[in-house]
């Protein structure tokens, strides 16, 4: 006979598990994420929950791995939700981060090390990204300055020549521009009847080249190094060599795509801005939208 893995008692025949103890975990794991949900958005310390949370997992004879799944998921959809709610300040958002390493035991130095060699929690790294896009927000909305190394690559900081009084506030490499494009064709055209008139002279007629008919396409501009500071955007063409830096003043209006922007300037084509590095999530549309709009409010 097996043996159940949660209370080490006989589970019968082909069985490693009792239907009343799954349930008991399950109820456990339920609790356990709302503890977790809680402290998020309630800014507690893990210090404050730990003691119930280890409890619930003892009472349920949770294995290591089922209570940490719960702690990471619960953080990560709790704190992507609340950082998508309302930008949270640089001391709520180091709060959140701070919250999963003490329950996962990490420091900062070890999850950077993470970072680097590919094996850092994708759960853990998609809400400390969304909870930095939601920081930096704030930041642009209240006029604040942030440390160029929380919020923007390394190979970004020294890509541009800022003008006296401008800051970095977010880049990235690896961001395309593309632009709306129209093409023209003709259809249903035909070169008609040419007729010899002379030796060497020949007269063509009945000929012509159709209606015509346009369509539009976005068209890729170029890929290259990008830049958001306290008074404009910058970009580093990296494939065609498109370089510019484009004032918010200049600006009409921004564009929200689920996973691009687009930037308006007066008397120009929409310029859609579509970040391709792994590192940004796919949905960053409303990050970009928002600290769009948040700068160029503060830069007026």
């Amino acid at each position: 006979m097996s043996i159940c893995k949660y209370c080490n008692q006989n589970a019968g025949w082909f069985k490693d598990e009792h239907a009343s103890c799954v349930q008991k975990a399950n109820e456990a794991i339920k609790s356990i994420k709302a503890c977790m949900a809680d402290a998020v958005t309630t800014g507690k310390k893990y210090s404050e929950v730990s003691e119930k949370i280890n409890k619930l997992a003892s009472e349920a004879n949770l294995s290591h791995a089922q209570l940490h799944a719960s702690l990471i998921n619960s953080w990560s959809q709790a704190t992507i939700e609340h950082s998508k709610a309302q930008p949270l300040s640089i001391v709520e958002s180091d709060a959140h981060c701070k919250l999963i390493m003490d329950a996962e035991g990490l420091t900062e130095d070890t999850f950077a090390a993470a970072i680097q060699a590919g094996t850092a929690n994708s759960a853990i790294l998609a809400g400390m990204t969304i909870a930095s896009f939601s920081s930096t927000i704030w930041a642009a909305l209240n006029g604040k300055e942030v440390a160029p190394d929380c919020c923007t690559a390394p190979q970004i900081r020294g890509a541009f020549n800022l003008q006296a009084g401008e800051y970095m506030v977010w880049g990235v490499p690896g961001m395309l521009i593309r632009q709306q494009t129209t093409q023209v064709s003709y259809v249903g055209g035909y070169n008609g009847m040419s007729i010899r008139v002379a030796n060497g002279l020949w007269y063509r007629f009945g000929g012509g080249r159709g209606h015509r008919e346009e369509h539009s396409e976005l068209q890729d501009i170029d890929m290259g190094d990008f830049l958001l500071t306290n008074r404009a955007i910058y970009f580093g063409g990296k494939q065609r060599g498109v370089n510019f830096r484009l004032p918010y003043n200049q600006i009409v209006r921004f564009q929200y795509y689920t996973d691009a922007v687009g930037v308006c300037k007066s008397g120009a084509k929409e310029q859609i801005f579509i970040p391709k590095n792994t590192a940004i999530p796919a949905d960053c549309g409303w990050f970009l939208f928002n600290v769009l709009q948040a700068l160029a409010a503060q830069a007026k």
